[in-house]
C-alpha cells in the first residue's frame, strides 16, 4: 500500500496597507515572509516492509529598499556657476544609504529508510537501510548607489552540509534541526558599474564610456576523509568591460565647424544650423530657399568628405581567474578564516585580485603540507586569462556612401603548476605549462587576385631570407634557423601571402594592432532620373574580411632563455613557444552585390562572392590551400492582391493575399590543395563544384493563414575521382496557421 500526504505555505507575510501613509522602516515585520513545505511517502508491498520518503523545505526572507539620499555639495554653489566647464564638479554626489538589503535562509532536508523482507523463511533479517541529506543555505545582497554614475552590487552564498552522523545513531528528518553542520561551499560577487563622467569635461561632451568591473569568489570543501592530505580550493575570477563611444557629429556641432565652410548657411539658420543630430543634410533645398550655388555645393561637399567619420565604437573586456589547491581554511566572513593569527586568503583574492599568493600561503602556513616521502595528491594550481578587443567606425564620406570599419583581437593564455608542499617545503622545481589561443583581423588585400602558385614560391623565397634576419638580429649561427624550422616558416608564411616584404616583417607570433575590415554600401544611383523611373531602390555591398588564428600554442619545456643556442632534434633553434598550425583567411562576403527593387514588383540580386584558407601546419611542413568562388542570382516578383473563392465549414469565403516568388541560383567552385614544404609534391585534396538551385512562393491569404511551396536542387561534383557526383531534390508545401491575434 502507498500512503502520501504534504503541506506547503509559500511566501507568507504581511502585505503593506496601500492607503497609509507611514513610511517604510527597517525593522517592519512587513520585509519578512517565510515558507514551508512538507512530504512524505509511506509504502509497503510483497517485496518491501517499509519504506519511508521524508522531505522538508523551510525558508525565511528579508528585504528591504531604501530611499536614495544624494548628498550634492556643489550643486547650488555661485562661485562655480553655471558654466558647463564646471559642469564636473557641480555634479558630484554621494549616496551614505545602501540600495536594498536581501536576506534569505533555506533549510532543506531529505530522510529515505527501507528495509526489504526476505522472501525465504529461515534468513537473517534484512538491514534497514538510512539515507539523510540535512542542507542549509542561506546568501545576502546588498545593492549601493554610491552615486548617480557608481552602482554596486555584493552577493554571498552559504552552504552547509550536516554529515555528522554517528554508528548507530537513529537522527530522524526533524532531529536536531537548527544544526547547520560544517560549511561545504561558499561563493559570493561583486558587480560594480560606473558611467564615467568624460562628457562632462569641456570639449569632451562627444565622448561617453562605461567600466564594468565583476569580482566572483569560491570557497569549495574537500572530503572529510581527505582534507588532511588535499586540504580545500580556493578560487577567483574578475572581469573587466570598457566600452567607450564616440559620437563626431555632436563633436562637428559644438565646434560650429561647418561654418568654416559655409558661412552664409550658418548666417541664415542661426539658431536652428545645429539643432538636428545628424549632420549634414546634403542637398535638400527648403521651399522658398535660395538655391545653393556651385560653390557652396562644394564646400559642402569638402565637408562632407572632412567629416567623414560620424561615430566609433571601441570595446575591450578581460576575464581572468586563478585556482589554489590545498587550503587549510575554512569559508568566514567575506569568505576569509582566521589561519596563523591572521586572516586568510587575502582580501584582494577574495574580490578578484590576480597577484600570485603561493609563496604567501606557503609562508603563512596556509597549504596543507605532507610529510616526506609520503603519498602526494594531485594538487593542480591554474591561471587563466583572455582578452577581447572591439571596435567599430563608421563613415559617411557622402550622402548615399556608408562605410563600416570592424577589427577585433582575442587572445587566451592558461597557465597550470603543480602544488606541493613536502616537509615544510614549497617545491617549485614543477614545470609550468602554459597554452592558449590568439586570433586577429587582419588583411590580405595586396594578395587577393595573385596566383597561388607565385605565392607559394615568394614563400619558399622568404625562407633563406627570413633566416639570415634571424641569424644577424640574434647573434646565432644561420645553421640554426633552418628553412622547414618554426621560427623561419611563420614569418615567411605570412610576409608571402599578406603582401609584407620578408626583410620587414613582424617575427613575433602574436600582433598588437587588428587591421580593420570593412562593408561599403552605396545606394547613390538612385539620384540618377533612369533609376528614379525604373527602380525603387538601387544597392551596391562590398565587404571585406580577413584574419590570423592561431588555434593553441604551448610553451616549449626544453626552451632556455640564458641558452638560445640549444636546438632540438631537427637542428633547430628551441622556439619559446611551440605552435600546430597557422592560418590565414580572407572573404570578399561580397566581392560585389547589386540588390534591386523595382517599381513593377520585380526585384533582382547578383553576388559574386571570393575566400580562401590558407593553414601552414608546421608538424608536417605542408600548407593547406582552399580557394573558393561563388556567383548567385536571385530574382523574385510579387503578385499583389491575388483571390479565390473558397467553401470553408460549408461557408463560401473570398480569400485574398499577395503571392511572393523569390528564386536563387548558385553556382559555387571550390578546391583544396595540400602544397608539401620539403619536397616538390602539390596534392589536390579535397573540393567541388556545386549548382543549387531555391525556389520558394508564399501565398498570404489573410493575417493567420499563409501557404507556401519550396523546391531545393543541389548537385555536387567533387575534384577527386573517388568521391561520386552527388545530387539532391527536396520539395513540399507548408500550410501556416496563427493562432494569435
Amino acid at each position: 500500500c502507498i500512503r502520501d500526504r504534504s503541506i506547503s505555505f509559500n511566501n507568507v507575510k504581511k502585505n503593506r496597507n496601500p492607503e497609509s501613509d507611514k513610511k517604510p522602516k527597517l525593522y517592519d515585520v512587513e520585509n519578512f515572509s517565510v515558507s514551508y513545505a512538507y512530504s512524505e511517502e509511506n509504502h509497503k508491498d510483497y517485496n518491501v516492509e517499509k519504506y519511508l520518503n521524508q522531505n522538508l523545505t523551510a525558508g525565511a526572507s528579508y528585504n528591504f529598499t531604501f530611499q536614495p539620499k544624494y548628498i550634492e555639495p556643489f550643486k547650488k554653489s555661485t562661485f562655480f556657476g553655471k558654466s558647463k566647464h564646471w559642469q564636473l564638479i557641480r555634479d558630484i554626489n554621494i549616496n551614505l544609504l545602501p540600495k536594498s538589503i536581501g536576506v534569505n535562509s533555506r533549510i532543506t532536508r531529505n530522510f529515505v529508510q527501507q528495509k526489504s523482507r526476505n522472501l525465504v523463511d529461515g534468513f537473517t533479517a534484512q538491514p534497514t537501510l538510512t539515507q539523510r541529506r540535512f542542507l542549509f543555505d542561506w546568501d545576502y545582497t546588498i545593492g549601493f548607489d554610491l552615486t548617480k554614475s557608481l552602482k554596486l552590487s555584493f552577493n554571498a552564498n552559504n552552504s552547509y552540509l550536516y554529515d555528522s552522523f554517528g554508528n548507530g545513531e537513529e537522527i530522524e528528518i526533524f532531529d536536531k534541526f537548527f544544526n547547520t553542520g560544517r560549511p561545504d561551499h561558499y561563493t559570493q560577487s561583486l558587480t560594480a558599474n560606473y558611467k564615467i563622467p568624460i562628457n562632462k569635461v569641456p570639449y569632451l561632451g562627444f565622448v561617453s564610456a562605461d567600466y564594468g568591473y565583476t569580482a566572483n569568489f569560491d570557497w569549495k570543501a574537500a572530503s572529510k576523509s581527505y582534507v588532511d592530505k588535499i586540504g580545500n580550493l580556493i578560487q577567483n575570477s574578475n572581469t573587466h568591460n570598457l566600452t567607450t563611444t564616440f559620437s563626431f557629429s555632436k563633436l562637428y556641432e559644438d565646434t560650429g565647424f561647418k561654418k568654416l565652410f559655409i558661412k552664409n548657411d550658418s548666417k541664415k539658420n542661426a539658431g536652428n544650423q545645429f539643432q538636428a543630430p545628424q549632420l549634414p543634410t546634403v542637398g535638400k533645398v527648403k521651399a522658398g530657399s535660395k538655391k545653393k550655388t556651385l560653390k557652396d555645393k562644394i564646400l559642402l561637399g569638402v565637408y562632407d568628405f572632412v567629416t567623414a567619420v560620424k561615430t566609433a565604437k571601441i570595446s575591450y573586456s578581460e576575464n581572468n581567474g586563478t585556482a589554489l589547491p590545498g587550503f587549510k581554511g575554512t569559508a568566514g566572513f567575506l569568505g576569509r578564516d582566521n589561519l596563523s593569527g591572521g586572516f586568510a586568503p587575502t582580501l584582494g583574492f577574495v574580490f578578484g585580485s590576480q597577484i600570485d599568493i603561493r609563496n604567501k600561503a606557503f609562508e603563512k602556513g596556509w597549504l596543507v603540507d605532507r610529510a616526506v616521502g609520503s603519498e602526494y595528491y594531485n594538487k593542480t594550481y591554474s591561471n587563466t586569462h583572455y582578452n577581447k578587443l572591439d571596435y567599430t567606425i563608421s563613415l559617411k564620406p557622402f550622402k548615399d556612401l556608408n562605410i563600416e570599419l570592424t577589427g577585433n583581437k582575442i587572445r587566451t593564455n592558461n597557465l597550470s603548476q603543480q602544488l606541493d608542499v613536502e616537509g615544510g617545503v614549497l617545491n617549485t622545481n614543477a614545470p609550468i605549462t602554459q597554452s592558449g589561443n590568439f586570433s586577429t583581423s587582419y588583411s590580405m588585400l595586396s594578395t587577393v587576385f595573385k596566383s597561388s602558385d607565385d605565392l607559394f614560391n615568394s614563400f619558399l623565397a622568404n625562407r633563406s631570407v627570413l633566416s639570415q634576419r634571424l641569424s644577424t638580429l640574434n647573434n646565432l649561427p644561420i645553421s640554426g634557423y633552418k628553412e622547414t624550422g618554426q621560427q623561419v616558416l611563420l614569418p615567411a608564411f605570412l610576409a608571402a601571402y599578406s603582401g609584407d616584404s620578408a626583410n620587414s616583417v613582424n617575427l613575433g607570433l602574436f600582433r598588437n594592432v587588428p587591421i580593420p575590415n570593412w562593408t561599403l554600401r552605396y545606394n547613390g544611383l538612385m539620384k540618377i532620373d533612369w533609376f528614379k523611373d525604373n527602380f525603387s531602390s538601387f544597392t551596391v555591398t562590398n565587404g571585406y574580411k580577413s584574419s590570423y588564428t592561431i588555434s593553441n600554442y604551448t610553451n616549449n619545456l626544453q626552451y632556455d632563455i640564458t641558452d638560445l643556442s640549444k636546438t632540438n632534434t631537427s637542428g633547430n633553434y628551441q622556439p619559446e613557444l611551440l605552435i600546430s598550425s597557422a592560418s590565414l583567411i580572407d572573404e570578399f562576403s561580397p566581392l560585389v552585390k547589386v540588390d534591386v527593387k523595382m517599381k513593377n514588383s520585380f526585384s533582382f540580386k547578383g553576388e559574386i562572392r571570393r575566400d580562401r584558407t590558407l593553414t601552414m601546419n608546421f608538424d608536417n611542413s605542408t600548407l593547406t590551400d582552399i580557394k573558393g568562388t561563388e556567383f548567385i542570382f536571385g530574382i523574385g516578383y510579387r503578385l499583389k492582391d491575388v483571390a479565390f473563392n473558397t467553401r470553408f465549414a460549408g461557408k463560401r469565403q473570398k480569400l485574398k493575399g499577395d503571392i511572393n516568388m523569390r528564386m536563387d541560383v548558385s553556382i559555387r567552385d571550390n578546391l583544396t590543395l595540400i602544397r608539401s614544404i620539403d619536397v616538390e609534391n602539390n596534392q589536390i585534396s579535397g573540393g567541388q563544384k556545386l549548382l543549387s538551385v531555391k525556389f520558394a512562393a508564399d501565398y498570404k491569404l489573410n493575417r493567420n493563414l499563409t501557404t507556401s511551396f519550396y523546391y531545393n536542387h543541389n548537385t555536387s561534383k567533387y575534384a577527386i575521382s573517388t568521391t561520386f557526383p552527388r545530387q539532391s531534390i527536396n520539395a513540399g508545401f507548408n500550410l501556416i496557421y496563427n493562432l494569435g491575434n
